[in-house]
């Protein structure tokens, strides 16, 4: 039977193959021609094993799955760029594409579900409980404010992904991560009307998420 360490790494390398590759070796591909796109998301999987088998094991599954699928793939990709001798703002705009390509899929079916006028009472049912099993009170602490026929709206006053990503020294690669979900939701129905003026990625106090209905004219 396989240690929980071994487990866990030869589960995110799985997850980096699966749901991350594709995504990587187009942006990079894009950004980068084909064969150096080729040569760098190589290095970015050598790197991505070396960060999970040196990663905290937390308990929590949800964490973990931040962390294997998302985080951690993210930062491989952008300390590979950067010990490549690229500069801080064009590694930063590769993980920007690349997180772009991620969001197209997802944002392709919640746009066909925002057709239908029942979308913001979907968001309004779904969003409390979704919040509370996939980001937990153990890396995200969330302030409800309202969840009424008007407005879902909440902030976030600690986030896993800054606290993650700072305790490598790349805190600055957070902002890419809250923009997935700008790229996700801007725009996305004519029922709703997704809100945000401050990240904590950007240095500021909290995340105010705030998803308003748009009633029919």
């Amino acid at each position: 039977m396989s240690s929980p360490d071994r487990e866990s790494t030869h589960l995110g390398e799985r997850r980096l193959q699966k749901q991350n590759a594709r995504c990587f070796q187009q942006g990079l591909t894009e950004e980068l021609g084909k064969v150096r796109g080729r040569e760098m998301l190589a290095k970015v999987q050598t790197r991505y094993s070396d960060l999970l088998c040196h990663s905290v094991q937390y308990p929590e599954r949800a964490l973990r799955m931040h962390l294997e699928t998302k985080i951690l793939p993210g930062l491989a990709l952008y300390q590979a760029l950067r010990e490549e001798g690229i500069n801080q703002a064009p590694a930063l705009e590769v993980v920007d594409r690349i997180i772009e390509i991620r969001v197209e899929a997802l944002r392709k079916r919640l746009v066909w579900v925002g057709k239908f006028a029942f979308f913001y009472h979907l968001i309004r049912r779904l969003t409390r409980p979704i919040m509370r099993v996939c980001y937990p009170d153990a890396g995200w602490k969330v302030e409800w404010l309202e969840v009424s026929p008007k407005q879902v709206a909440f902030n976030i006053h600690r986030c896993f992904y800054w606290e993650v990503l700072k305790s490598h020294g790349a805190a600055e690669l957070t902002p890419s991560f809250c923009r997935g979900d700008d790229l996700l939701y801007k725009d996305v129905s004519r029922h709703l009307r997704f809100e945000r003026t401050k990240t904590i990625g950007q240095g500021d106090d909290c995340c105010d998420f705030r998803f308003v209905r748009i009633k029919p004219n």
